[in-house]
């Protein structure tokens, strides 16, 4: 995955996040557990000096509404965090004498909206925004995560998605931006 921040980019590394559901409770009410392993490598993935992150949460997600054409729900649960840091993607006058890897690892409280529709036949919206805030004295300072999506079918076989994800940080582990963001696109085929 290819993300921009400002005139460069860096890629990621991740495994694919693996969640499922549960138990689903009733029609609306079900629970829902995950984890996601992200190693960063190579200089342009260092830009923003991200090692490692792992996350394990769960979740009790309801479903507010649901049609024909798409639904929107909310989530909220627990997440345990572990990330480690470094300062390449600090300018050299920002870094600290003590340039050594910083880890960290903590519980956060974990909320998600999420809102999909079909708008019609060939053409798919989806938005989720999540607000993860740590458990400790940072509470009010939390990671707002928000992703859009919209993919347009072309033919049954071609299809044009677009992506836009935003990460806001209150408190970086480290003094990088507090805001950014990566927009993709592409042309899918399926054979």
């Amino acid at each position: 995955m290819e993300r921009t921040c400002g005139p460069r980019s860096f890629r990621r590394t991740s495994f694919p996040p693996t969640a499922s559901r549960i138990q689903q409770l009733n029609t609306v009410v079900n629970l829902g557990a995950g984890a996601d392993f992200q190693l960063n490598a190579g200089e342009d993935a260092l830009m923003l000096g991200s090692k490692a992150r792992r996350t394990y949460a769960g979740d009790l997600r309801v479903e507010l509404t649901r049609d024909t054409s798409g639904s929107v729900d909310i989530a909220a649960g627990l997440m345990y965090e572990f990330e480690r840091w470094g300062y390449d993607g600090i300018a050299e006058s920002g870094r600290p004498a003590d340039q050594a890897p910083v880890s960290v690892s903590h519980p956060r409280i974990n909320t998600c909206v999420r809102y999909s529709r079909r708008i019609s036949p060939g053409v798919r919206f989806l938005f989720m925004n999540y607000r993860q805030a740590r458990t400790d004295h940072r509470f009010d300072e939390p990671r707002i995560a928000s992703s859009l999506f919209t993919g347009v079918a072309i033919t049954d076989r071609i299809s044009l998605p677009l992506a836009f994800n935003s990460i806001c940080d209150f408190a970086p582990i480290v003094p990088i931006r507090h805001f950014y963001f990566d927009i993709s696109n592409g042309i899918v085929v399926k054979i």
